[in-house]
């Protein structure tokens, strides 16, 4: 029986007998690899072949147009808080924008009532 080393230098014949009369049945492919059940006509030794995925590559006439690319947007900050209420145009607000609003100013509300309390007096 062959090693692994010496399979893989003469991986077109059997590890067993060494015949070249070997036939693969389908590649299935799975994450990262994939593998081949192989017999030999020739001792009857079935054994399956593995491959690892190392890589990808294209001929130069499949290689896809530079206009394809997309750009990659500029980051956005959701750090900054939202102040003041946001602008909408009014044919294009949908109820959620009111929602928003609305929301907004209760917090405004809760705000005030906090720095009040707080200062002990009337805003």
């Amino acid at each position: 029986m062959k090693s692994q080393r010496e399979y893989i230098q003469r991986a077109s014949r059997c590890p067993c007998c060494d015949s070249p009369d070997v036939e693969g049945g389908a590649v299935e492919i799975d994450d990262g690899g994939a593998f081949q059940e192989v017999d030999c006509a020739a001792c009857g030794f079935s054994w399956v072949d593995n491959y690892k995925l190392i890589g990808y590559g294209f001929e130069p006439t499949d290689a896809p147009p530079p206009s394809t690319k997309h750009p990659t947007p500029a980051p956005r900050s959701f750090d900054a808080p939202l102040r003041g209420k946001p602008k909408i145009d009014a044919l294009e607000a949908p109820p959620l924008a009111e929602q928003l609003s609305r929301h907004l100013s209760e917090e405004e509300e809760a705000e005030r009532r906090h720095l009040t309390d707080a200062g002990g007096g009337k805003a």
